[in-house]
């Protein structure tokens, strides 16, 4: 009897096994499934070309800041058109349909009239060099202010609408300026665009990233995207731009269509303009872009004005009072709001500021 060895390996099939005439069969239906092998010497694993070649980041900059530098008058259009949709504090939907008109000042002033057709106003979105505001009258009757030296402090109220976070949306005042509060800008590669990034002061982590730029890497050159980030580096906020063109005859490109969105509760705001124009400083009222008075506010506004940054204003003063008695470490115990609300924050704004801004029109005028 003879004694079989087992040596671990198996007998191989032969050419004609059914297994193997089975496989040779169905090849042809499973080529479609898996695709063919890649050609001698492909790397499958390439990402896809540029669509431009890189460049350097001082470039990049330049160009988007060069282009903002040519921004010499104020930008103005009255022929803005807008549709949105909000979440208010208790979960409402509202959605709105928009006409009105835009002026825009760098570096951050900001005045944007809406209205129904021909009527008068019905929301507002302002800034200028230290104030920001936005109201609206139509269904959530309300307004909301604060301070632009305390944006983005955890001291701030959330809100849907920033509309600091919105001047900065429009992209036409350029990148951000760097200095103690806000570095960079640190920049990765992307196929089609340059993304920069930059950090601000953190408590608890010492920097945190709270910007994104996405800059076209053909030309114009432009700002894409914008993104505000939270302290968790979730988007907070996306402002896509599109429909660059120039604002006037040699004047800096400007996207005529900008959509913002808040990912938190989805809202949205569109902005397209039909044309843009300058207009020099004596064409512009100096009190376009002034906060307005409670006097200036439709009345039912007028009844719901909320100050965002109030806790803000309440820790700084009491910081302020414990450095100069030398006690306590600045912790708040009043509940008395803050030291200026918005009737006195306004105090030094002409009761018919509003109404001197514009012509009947809605044009700025002298």
């Amino acid at each position: 009897m003879t004694n079989r060895v087992e040596t671990g390996h198996r007998r191989r099939p032969g050419r004609n096994s059914p297994s193997l005439r089975l496989l040779f069969a169905a090849m042809p239906l499973l080529l479609p499934l898996f695709g063919c092998p890649p050609q001698t010497g492909q790397i499958t694993d390439t990402p896809p070309p540029s669509v431009a070649e890189p460049r350097e980041l001082s470039e990049i900059v330049q160009a988007v800041n060069d282009n903002a530098e040519r921004l010499t008058q104020a930008l103005w259009s009255n022929s803005v058109h807008v549709t949105a949709r909000f979440l208010d504090r208790k979960g409402k939907e509202h959605i709105y349909t928009f006409d009105g008109s835009l002026l825009f000042k760098r570096p951050r002033y900001l005045r944007m009239d809406l209205r129904h057709g021909l009527g008068t106003p019905v929301m507002q979105v302002g800034s200028n060099d230290e104030f920001y505001w936005c109201w609206i009258e139509p269904e959530m009757e309300q307004m909301w202010w604060g301070r632009h030296v305390y944006a983005g402090k955890s001291c701030v109220k959330s809100v849907t609408v920033r509309p600091e976070q919105m001047v900065a949306a429009l992209g036409i005042g350029g990148l951000p300026p760097v200095d103690d509060d806000l570095i960079g800008p640190l920049r990765s590669f992307g196929r089609e665009f340059d993304i920069l990034y930059y950090a601000a002061p953190d408590d608890e982590h010492g920097r945190r990233f709270v910007r994104q730029y996405y800059i076209d890497r053909a030309p114009p050159h432009q700002i894409r995207l914008i993104a505000f980030l939270d302290r968790f580096g979730r988007k907070e906020m996306t402002a896509y731009l599109d429909d660059y063109k120039p604002a006037w005859e040699g004047g800096p490109w400007v996207a005529h269509a900008v959509s913002i969105f808040w990912p938190k509760d989805e809202s949205k705001f569109t902005i397209t303009m039909d044309r843009a124009a300058g207009r020099s400083e004596d064409q512009v009222s100096d009190k376009a872009f002034l906060l307005p008075t409670p006097e200036q506010l439709p009345a039912a506004v007028r009844r719901n004005v909320e100050q965002l940054d109030a806790d803000c204003d309440r820790l700084d003063r009491l910081r302020l009072e414990a450095n100069e008695t030398g006690l306590g470490d600045g912790t708040p115990t009043d509940t008395d709001g803050p030291a200026s609300d918005a009737d006195d924050a306004a105090t030094n704004v002409d009761d018919d500021a509003n109404d001197d801004a514009q012509s009947d029109d809605g044009r700025p005028i002298e």
